[in-house]
């Protein structure tokens, strides 16, 4: 039993990254440099509909979103 709340907590927890098009223009949004590696990191933002997005980074080597 404890197996599976342990399994059911690591789905719950897993970062899967994605190749993505490039986010649309936004407000309140922060572009962060990554300590470690050659990406930029967008956090939160709003579209001019109001709705919000999450976290998207930038490989800057890749290009790539």
């Amino acid at each position: 039993m404890i197996a599976e709340f342990q399994d059911q907590d690591r789905r719950k927890t897993a970062v899967i990254e994605e190749k993505c098009a490039p986010p649309s223009p936004r407000c309140n949004m922060t572009l962060t440099p990554h300590p470690d590696r050659d990406e930029l990191i967008m956090f939160g933002g709003e579209y001019f509909t109001g709705n919000k997005v999450g976290v998207c980074k930038l490989g800057l080597t890749t290009n790539y979103w």
